[in-house]
C-alpha cells in the first residue's frame, strides 16, 4: 500500500503550525491565521501557504482561498488586482492526480476522515477523531513541503511564470470567510531582480560518547529555510551515506536545537558528519561544513578499596589497596588527601603510579589536622573511579593552646527574671581541634565547675544565672580539646557583673514658665546614684511624645530647659536611664501654652465665694463678649507665682476649686476664644480657705 508515515512525535510549530496532542480536537478559530513561503527562480515564482490550525485547514478546503497580487512602487498607492478569478481550492476528487506518495497521502488527508500512521511497531490508524484531525492536517503539510505540484493540488500552492524582471510584487493570500468572520491576510514581498538563494544547512556540533556520537544543529534559527533534515557519514570525507532511514522533521525542540545520536560498534574510530535540509517547496540541499568525530571510553575502571591506612612514624602515613576486578585498559592510581570527607582532596602522588602499584606512602600528613585518603583508579582513557575514603588518626600528645580574649555580657529575661549570659572567645589555630568546655564559679578564688554537658565546637556560650544573689560577679574559664583527647590550660578568667534590675527612680518637673514663645521646665532630679541620662520629652496637643533632648554626663547637672511653643498646648515629661540600662517610669506630664501676645478686648470680671462645707471656692464671673470661648483659671498661694488650675467652658460662668492646703490664695482669670486670641488677666481676687 502507499502510505506515508509519520513520525506522531513530531510537531511543525517551530514554522508556525500547530498540532494538539492532548486529545482535544481544534475548533475553528476566530481569526484564520496563514504562514506564507515564496522561491524565485529562472523567472518562475512558487508560493505556499498554510492555515496554522487543524479545524480551519479543514473548513477552508471546501471554501478556499483568495490570492492577489500588485506591483510595488516606492511611494505609490498600492493597488490589488485578483490573481484568478475564483476561490483557490483543493482539486475534486475525481480530478485528483496521482503524482506519488505525497500526492496519495494528500488525498487522504483531505477526502478521508482517518489517515494510515505508524511509529516504530505501533500503528495509530485507529486513532479518535479529534487526533486524527491534528494528523491529517499534519500529513497534508508535509505532503506541501514535498513536492510544490501537490501543493497545488491541495489548493495550497501558485505557479507564476513571466513576472517582469527587476520588479517588485505584493501578494496577499486571505481565506474565503463571511463578513462576519476576521481572516488573517498572509502578505509577502517578491522582489524579481533577487532570486531566491538558499542558505547551507547549520554546520553539526558533536559529543562523543561510550560507542555513540551526538550530533545536534540549531533548527528553530532555521525553520524558515528547512523543514526536513537528512544527516550522512564518511569515514573517508569522499563517499557519504545517510544514516537517518527516514527524514528528521524540523519540530519545536528544548533550547532551540534539534538531535540525533548515531550508535556506533566500536570506539575511536573517526567520521566525518554533514547535515542535508529540505526546503518547504521539497529542494534538498547538503551542508558546507563537515565535523569530525568519533566513540571514546567512557566506562571507568573498576572499582579500588583501600586495605589499609595507617601512621607509620612522624608525619607518614601508609596506604595500601587492592583492585578485586582486574582492568585491561588499566593505566596507574592516584592518592589523594583531604582534611574533610565533604572538602578539597590533594593528589599526594607527583605522577600517576603504574598499574602494578598497590602501596604508597604520604610523607606529609597533617599532624595536627585529620588525614581522609582516597585511591583513584585511571585507565588508558583518563576514566576515573574512586575508592571508599579511608581515615587516618596520627598519635598526638600535644595540648592545644588555652582559648584567648574572653568576653562576655549579660541582659535580663524579663519573663523569668533571670540573666542570660553570652560568651564569646577568639577561635584556637590547631586544625585537629575538637571543641571546648566552659567552666563558672561564683568566686574567682573558689574551685570552677564543668557547665557544659558535652563538648561544644562553637565559639561562643549561654548560660543563665540568678540576678538575686548577693555576689555581683560571676566567673568563667574555658578549655580547648583536640581531635587526639588532648585538652589545653584554662583561659584567663572572665568577670561578668550580675545586672541591676531596679529601675531608677523617676525625676519630677516641678514648674514650667511661659515668656512670650518659650516655656522653661524646671525639674527636680533621680535619687538614683546610678543614672547616666536624662531624656526630656515633648508632646503638642495630643500627638504623640518625643525626644526633644538628652542630657549625659555634665549635662546631667542641668535642672532646667527653654523650648519654644507656640499657641497649642504643649505638654512635657522625663525619664531616666541607669548604668545597667533600665529605663526609668515616665513622669507625670505638664502642660505649657504659650500667651497669645495679641489682646481681645474686655477682661472676665470675677468673683470668689467659700465653701466651709465642701472646703472649696467657686469662682464666677462677668464677660460680655460672644462667641465661644473657655476661662483659663490661675491660682496663687500667698505670695506665690500663679500656675493654671484649670479651665471652664465660657458658657458655664463658674469654677469650682480645691486646694490641697488651708491658707490664702489669689486667682486671676482670662478669656481663651475658640481663634486662639486671648484677654489680659482680671483683676485679682482673694480668698482664705479654711
Amino acid at each position: 500500500m502507499r502510505t506515508l508515515l509519520v513520525n506522531l512525535t513530531i510537531v511543525l510549530l517551530a514554522l508556525g503550525l500547530c498540532m494538539s496532542t492532548n486529545g482535544l480536537a481544534q475548533k475553528p478559530s476566530k481569526i484564520v491565521k496563514i504562514s506564507v513561503w515564496q522561491h524565485y527562480r529562472n523567472d518562475t515564482l512558487r508560493l505556499l501557504w498554510v492555515p496554522i490550525h487543524s479545524a480551519d485547514w479543514i473548513r477552508y478546503n471546501t471554501s478556499g482561498y483568495h490570492i492577489e497580487r500588485s506591483v510595488y512602487t516606492e511611494g505609490q498607492p498600492v493597488h490589488f488586482e485578483k490573481v484568478s478569478k475564483d476561490a483557490v481550492k483543493p482539486q475534486p476528487r475525481n480530478e485528483w492526480k496521482n503524482l506519488g506518495p505525497e500526492s496519495y497521502a494528500a488525498a487522504q488527508a483531505i477526502y478521508e476522515k482517518k489517515v494510515p500512521a505508524k511509529m516504530g511497531n505501533n500503528d495509530f490508524t485507529g486513532a479518535n477523531e479529534s487526533n486524527q484531525q491534528n494528523l491529517r492536517h499534519f500529513v497534508a503539510m508535509l505532503s506541501a513541503f514535498r513536492s510544490p505540484v501537490v501543493a497545488r493540488q491541495m489548493g495550497l500552492g501558485l505557479l507564476e511564470i513571466g513576472l517582469h524582471a527587476n520588479q517588485k510584487y505584493i501578494y496577499r493570500i486571505y481565506a474565503d470567510m463571511q463578513l462576519r468572520e476576521r481572516a488573517d491576510t498572509a502578505y509577502i514581498m517578491v522582489d524579481t531582480a533577487k532570486p531566491t538563494v538558499v542558505t547551507s544547512p547549520p554546520q553539526l556540533k558533536a559529543q562523543e560518547g561510550e560507542r555513540s556520537v551526538n550530533l545536534s544543529w540549531p533548527v528553530q534559527s532555521y525553520s524558515k529555510q528547512f523543514v526536513q533534515y537528512h544527516i550522512e557519514r564518511s569515514e573517508d570525507g569522499k563517499t557519504y551515506r545517510q544514516i537517518t532511514k527516514t527524514p528528521l522533521t524540523a519540530g519545536a525542540r528544548k533550547g532551540g536545537n534539534a538531535s540525533y545520536r548515531d550508535s556506533l560498534t566500536a570506539n575511536y574510530r573517526p567520521y566525518l558528519y554533514r547535515l542535508s535540509g529540505m526546503t518547504p517547496f521539497g529542494e534538498w540541499h547538503r551542508a558546507d561544513f563537515v565535523v569530525k568525530a568519533m566513540g571514546i571510553d567512557k566506562t571507568p575502571p573498576g572499582q579500588p578499596q583501600i586495605e589499609s591506612a595507617k601512621h607509620v612514624g612522624g608525619t607518614r602515613v601508609e596506604i595500601k589497596w587492592a583492585m578485586p576486578v582486574p582492568d585491561e585498559d588499566l593505566k596507574g592510581f592516584w592518592v589523594a588527601r583531604g582534611s574533610s570527607l565533604s572538602g578539597q582532596f590533594k593528589k599526594i602522588n607527583e605522577s600517576i603510579s603504574g598499574s602494578d602499584t598497590r602501596t604508597i606512602t604520604d610523607p606529609n600528613a597533617d599532624m595536627e589536622g585529620t588525614n581522609h585518603y582516597i585511591v583513584y583508579a585511571v585507565d588508558s582513557a583518563g576514566n576515573q573511579r574512586a575508592s571508599f575514603p579511608a581515615y587516618v588518626t596520627l598519635n598526638d600528645s600535644v595540648a592545644p593552646v588555652p582559648p584567648q580574649k574572653l568576653a562576655g555580657k549579660v541582659a535580663e529575661d524579663i519573663p523569668t527574671k533571670k540573666g542570660i549570659v553570652t560568651l564569646e572567645w577568639q577561635p584556637n589555630p590547631e586544625k585537629d581541634l575538637k571543641g571546648y568546655y566552659v567552666y563558672f564559679a561564683n568566686d574567682s578564688t573558689h574551685e570552677f565547675s564543668q557547665i557544659t554537658k558535652k563538648l561544644i565546637t562553637e565559639t561562643t556560650f549561654r548560660d543563665t544565672i540568678s540576678l538575686r544573689s548577693l555576689t555581683k560577679n560571676v566567673y568563667y574559664k574555658v578549655a580547648a580539646m583536640d581531635q587526639h583527647f588532648n585538652i589545653s590550660s584554662f583561659s584567663a578568667v572572665m568577670t561578668v557583673k550580675r545586672p541591676d534590675i531596679i529601675k531608677p527612680v523617676v525625676p519630677l518637673i516641678t514648674g514650667i514658665e511661659v515668656k512670650d514663645s518659650t516655656a522653661t521646665i524646671h525639674w527636680q532630679g533621680s535619687p538614683s546614684n546610678d543614672v547616666v541620662e536624662y531624656r526630656l520629652y515633648r508632646r503638642v496637643g495630643n500627638g504623640e511624645w518625643a525626644n526633644i533632648k538628652t542630657f549625659r554626663n555634665a549635662e546631667m547637672a542641668t535642672r532646667s530647659f527653654t523650648d519654644k511653643v507656640t499657641a497649642v498646648t504643649h505638654e512635657y515629661a522625663l525619664e531616666v536611664t541607669d548604668e545597667s540600662g533600665l529605663v526609668s517610669d515616665r513622669s507625670p506630664g505638664r502642660a505649657a501654652r504659650m500667651i497669645t501676645p495679641v489682646r481681645m478686648p474686655g477682661n472676665p470680671d470675677p468673683q470668689v465665694t467659700y465653701s466651709k462645707e465642701s472646703k472649696r471656692a467657686k469662682i464666677t464671673w462677668q464677660y460680655p463678649a460672644k462667641g465661644t470661648y473657655k476661662i483659663a483659671v490661675y491660682r496663687a498661694e500667698g505670695r506665690g507665682a500663679y500656675r493654671i488650675a484649670g479651665f471652664a467652658s465660657g458658657s458655664d460662668s463658674q469654677f469650682f476649686d480645691s486646694p490641697i492646703h488651708p491658707g490664702k490664695y489669689r486667682y486671676i482669670l482670662k478669656a481663651i476664644h475658640e481663634n486662639g486670641r486671648e484677654t489680659g488677666f482680671s483683676k485679682p481676687i482673694e480668698v482664705k480657705m479654711l
